[in-house]
C-alpha cells in the first residue's frame, strides 16, 4: 500500500474519482463497487469519497489528479510554498540549511542518534530546530553608519 492510500484511509477517505463510493462499516475501508467488503464478506454502503469535507474543492483539480490519492501524490511532491526565510532551520551555526525533517520512528524504540530532527545537508540531529531568517530580524532599517565602517560611503 502506498503511503498517500495509508494517509488517505488514517482520514477516512477512499481513492476515488466517483463523489461516492461503497465502503465497508466493519473494515473502515474503501470496497470499490463491490456489494460485499472482498476481506470480511460484510455489507458494504454508499458513501461520499469525502465524508468529512476534508479535501478542498479545487485540490484534485490543482494537482492534476484524477482522484484524491493521485493528487496527494503530486502535492507531496510539489515544491514547498512556504517562503525560505519563514522557514525554520538547522541549529548547526556552519549549516543554517531549511532542509530539515522530522525523524520518523517509534516511540517505544530508541533512535540511533538521539534527536527528533535530522539535517538533510550537514546530518546533524536535534530536538530544537533554529527559528528562521523572518524570526530573527527585528524589523528596523539599518542606518549608514551600521553599514558602513567610516560612515562616509
Amino acid at each position: 500500500m502506498s503511503d498517500a492510500m495509508s494517509t488517505l484511509r488514517d482520514f477516512g477517505l477512499d481513492d476515488s474519482t466517483r463523489e461516492t463510493v461503497q465502503w465497508c462499516p466493519l473494515c473502515d475501508r474503501g470496497a470499490g463497487d463491490a456489494d460485499a467488503c472482498p476481506a470480511c464478506e460484510h455489507a458494504t454502503v454508499t458513501r461520499r469519497a469525502d465524508p468529512l469535507g476534508i479535501v478542498p474543492p479545487d485540490f484534485i483539480a490543482a494537482y492534476g489528479g484524477r482522484s484524491i490519492a493521485d493528487a496527494l501524490r503530486a502535492a507531496e511532491r510539489a515544491p514547498s510554498r512556504t517562503p525560505t526565510d519563514e522557514m525554520k532551520r538547522c541549529p548547526n551555526p556552519e549549516c543554517h540549511s531549511v532542509r530539515i525533517r522530522i525523524k520518523p520512528g517509534d516511540p517505544d524504540r530508541a533512535q540511533r542518534r538521539a534527536g527528533d530532527y535530522t539535517c538533510a545537508e550537514c546530518s546533524t540531529h536535534f530536538d530544537t530546530p533554529a527559528p528562521s531568517r523572518e524570526a530573527c530580524r527585528d524589523h528596523e532599517q539599518a542606518t549608514l553608519d551600521e553599514v558602513s565602517p567610516d560612515g562616509d560611503d
